[in-house]
């Protein structure tokens, strides 16, 4: 089997063996959909065995999204709230997530690992042409790169937008760690993946608590809004400032 689609695999049979904690199964969920993720950007984008991978992305958004808001948002805001209130909003976190993961569970079960088991050699000879196929030129990286930073320092970016850039960020970084690991972009790409990652987390965290935090006053949503908000702005400044500094 190809060394990285056998990466997924694992990845996978782990992610269904661990129910608890909660810190583990986030954590595993992480590695199998950075797994399915390098995949996606090896892959031609007109290469038809994507499609496996990017479902399983998919799948697990939503999860993902309640796990970095429990893991890692929640603890830095619990200021926010009186312990009854963060409680309740946990338990709702919880049983939201429980419920996805059951879901996601099935799916991995019945639709993805069958497929991967049943790759035969000449499909998975297919895959390995199909990755080989699909590497950029470093310069065409660069070119591709440069016009993305152009557009992350433009003023009024919407999120929709600063997302879309953020997917085509991280596929770069992947091709680059992948076929590139000794170019100095490297470092640069995998800085602003990370940066527009949190970005993004913030922005899913404030769609989030405005659905599973209904018991909150209208004073307490507004001000964890603001916070959010604060926070995406300066992970943005934080990214565009580190830019401007590259272009000098």
């Amino acid at each position: 089997m190809n060394p990285v689609i056998e990466q997924v695999q694992q990845q996978l049979n782990l992610y269904l063996q661990i129910e608890a904690p909660l810190s583990a199964q986030g954590e595993t969920l992480h590695e199998l959909r950075v797994a399915a993720r390098q995949l996606l950007s090896l892959f031609p984008k007109e290469e038809f065995q994507r499609q496996l991978f990017k479902r399983i992305i998919q799948a697990s958004n939503k999860i993902r999204d309640l796990d970095v808001l429990l893991l890692d948002i929640l603890p830095k805001i619990a200021k926010e709230f009186t312990p009854q209130t963060r409680e309740d909003l946990e338990q709702n976190l919880l049983a939201a997530r429980a419920l996805l993961d059951d879901e996601f569970k099935s799916f991995l079960q019945l639709d993805v690992l069958p497929e991967l088991i049943g790759m035969n050699p000449q499909q998975m000879l297919r895959a390995q042409t199909a990755m080989a196929e699909g590497v950029e030129p470093l310069e065409q990286i660069e070119k591709h790169f440069r016009q993305l930073r152009k557009r992350l320092l433009l003023v009024d970016l919407e999120e929709e937008q600063i997302h879309k850039i953020r997917l085509k960020v991280k596929r770069l970084r992947y091709q680059m760690a992948h076929h590139y690991p000794q170019e100095p972009l490297l470092d640069t790409l995998t800085f602003v993946q990370h940066q527009l990652g949190h970005f993004h987390d913030y922005a899913q965290a404030r769609k989030l608590i405005q659905r599973y935090a209904s018991s909150l006053d209208t004073k307490t949503r507004t001000g964890l809004k603001k916070h959010l908000q604060s926070r995406q702005d300066a992970v943005l400044k934080k990214v565009r400032n580190t830019l401007k500094k590259e272009t000098t």
